[in-house]
């Protein structure tokens, strides 16, 4: 009689298995769960800020992306830069300068950016991810300048590590 009985408690067992790994966790497996996501909710980008609109100065995270397009309008394209006082870099048309910030707090990164046109005409150069620019009425994290040519124009940019 046994005998018989043995597979039907093996597929009642096996049943039993199967419906304990598909119940919900119990409470402290679920907060666990919801603390794990938390966390990497709370994990920001970071983002750039602006101290000085008016001197071209900002500030952000250690080693923090830098990412500035400037494009030429109703002119012939012609950006030079240069990074720390470096050697003379040519910004082709549609690209973009970046960089990283230093890793140390209080370090400097400075950039010259020459602009020049065959006649009339301006620049629009973009600072992405600032958080808090002077001029970016729409709140879309960008600092936006103009800049008319010619004559030619040197702005020199400070970024500081926080």
């Amino acid at each position: 009689m046994i005998r018989n009985k043995i597979p039907v408690l093996i597929v009642a067992l096996g049943l039993i298995v199967f419906v304990a790994g598909c119940s919900k966790p119990t409470g402290n497996q679920n907060a666990s769960a919801n603390a794990n996501v938390s966390t990497t909710n709370l994990k920001e980008e970071p983002k750039m800020k602006e101290l000085d609109h008016d001197n071209l100065e900002y500030q952000g995270s250690p080693g923090e992306k830098v990412t500035i397009r400037i494009t030429a309008q109703g002119t012939t394209h012609m950006v030079t830069y240069k990074l720390d006082g470096g050697a003379t870099q040519v910004l082709k048309q549609g690209d973009a300068i970046e960089f990283d910030l230093k890793n140390v707090s209080g370090q400097r990164t400075d950039l010259e950016v020459t602009i020049d046109g065959d006649h009339e005409g301006s620049y629009e150069m973009v600072i992405e991810n600032v958080t808090n620019c002077a001029k970016d009425a729409q709140h879309i994290g960008k600092c936006v300048r103009t800049r008319r040519v010619p004559p030619k124009k040197v702005s020199l940019f400070a970024f500081f590590v926080a």
